[in-house]
């Protein structure tokens, strides 16, 4: 089981870990956070109009599990990429 996998399961954990994984998994954040900042991020709306759809269909999309928002200072932005998967 690694750092990730017992994040994703929540709650309080007490961890030992070397110095080694310690700075393999703050590699592994600092590139995820390179790639997120690298890529264009869209409101609602401007996700909407991008893709040809209502917007209402963007919030259906989200309910059902379909698009992932990014969540940025409490405000929801979607990705290109979050539609492909």
């Amino acid at each position: 089981m690694n750092i990730r996998n017992i994040m994703e399961q929540g709650g309080a954990t007490m961890l030992v870990v070397s110095p080694m994984e310690l700075k393999e998994f703050a590699i592994s954040v600092v590139e995820e956070m390179s790639r997120v900042q690298e890529e264009p991020k869209f409101t609602a709306a401007e996700f909407a109009q991008r893709h040809k759809v209502d917007k209402s269909t963007i919030y259906r999309w989200r309910k059902a599990g379909i698009l992932k928002p990014l969540i940025i200072g409490g405000k929801r932005y979607y990705r290109d990429s979050d539609l492909s998967q």
